[in-house]
């Protein structure tokens, strides 16, 4: 019994003594990572390096197999269609046999019902009240067309008038010709009622003074006739 004891005390002195070593080995020489522990261990440590490696060289050859199939794709929709073969064209009838083919093609064709154009349905179509008529959305369009160009057109003169003066308004413009037609009219009476054969010197004055009144409206109807007249801004 006493030799059992003393060799289990002794073991138990080995163990610790070997745990004491193995503490200061550590404390001596610290692990430095995981691939150190693995080592320690008694592991292989992963060669992670080597791993990407493999990884990026799967990577390479899968986009080359990808790069192959799509351009194998490509080929194969820019090869030419395969020619009618021979096999496909229709046979030649020997000479004096009957080509039941053509016939059937020809009475199918003969078969199929034709419309008859009627003169009725014409005239019909052209006594309609609204043919060749523009039709209102057309016109209604081209109206908002013009009335656009219009404003656009009189901006523009409107940026082009000289300082001091101003765009006649339409209504102006118009009341002005009206008085300027009213005022020729006149003249032209006075001149008729003057007499065939103008002798003395205040006849020969008064007719001169009214041909140049007369010259002078008819100018003024020319100017107002214009669709832009520029007056004076007083």
């Amino acid at each position: 019994m006493a030799d059992v004891a003393k060799r289990g005390g002794g073991q138990r002195r080995t163990v610790r003594m070997h745990q004491d070593s193995s503490q200061i080995q550590n404390f001596l020489n610290p692990v430095t990572g995981l691939r150190d522990a693995q080592r320690r261990a008694g592991a292989k440590p992963s060669d992670h390096s080597r791993n990407n490696r493999q990884a990026v060289k799967e990577l390479s050859e899968l986009n080359r197999i990808m790069k192959l199939e799509k351009q194998a794709e490509a080929d194969a929709q820019r090869r030419p269609k395969p020619s009618k073969s021979r096999s496909q064209n229709p046979k030649q009838v020997p000479p004096g046999q009957r080509d039941y083919i053509s016939e059937n093609i020809r009475d199918a064709a003969c078969s199929r019902p034709v419309k008859p154009t009627s003169e009725a349905d014409d005239s019909e179509y052209l006594m309609k009240p609204d043919y060749g008529r523009v039709p209102m959305y057309l016109r209604e369009r081209q109206i908002e067309l013009a009335a656009d160009k219009a404003r656009r057109l009189a901006a523009a003169e409107a940026e082009q008038v000289p300082e001091g003066m101003r765009v006649l308004s339409e209504q102006e413009r118009l009341e002005t010709l009206q008085l300027l037609q009213e005022d020729h009219a006149e003249v032209e009476r006075k001149i008729r009622a003057l007499p065939f054969i103008v002798e003395t010197p205040s006849q020969i004055r008064y007719k001169a003074e009214l041909e140049e009144r007369l010259k002078e409206i008819e100018e003024a109807v020319t100017m107002f006739s214009r669709s832009r007249v520029l007056v004076r801004d007083v």
